[in-house]
């Protein structure tokens, strides 16, 4: 049986302009390899970028880092 390694999540927060408007956007990194971004439309919606432009909202921040970390680990 293969057993679980720890793998480090790292996370960045910047602030991005689109649209006029200054939104915070938060990256999640493993080592070099950047795996998703979540971009705050508002304090309860968050759209959520993986791959290859795969978009999804979630309503708070802990449910889009789950997603994205969650679609990391079905294709590895």
């Amino acid at each position: 049986m293969k057993k679980n390694k720890d793998i480090e999540v790292s996370v960045k927060e910047t602030t991005r302009e689109v649209n006029g408007e200054t939104q915070a956007v938060h990256t999640l990194s493993i080592g070099k390899k950047t795996i998703g971004e979540i971009i705050e439309i508002s304090s309860k919606k968050y759209e959520v970028h993986m791959n290859d432009n795969e978009v999804s909202l979630a309503s708070n921040l802990d449910q889009a880092y789950e997603e994205i970390i969650r679609q990391w680990n079905l294709f590895q």
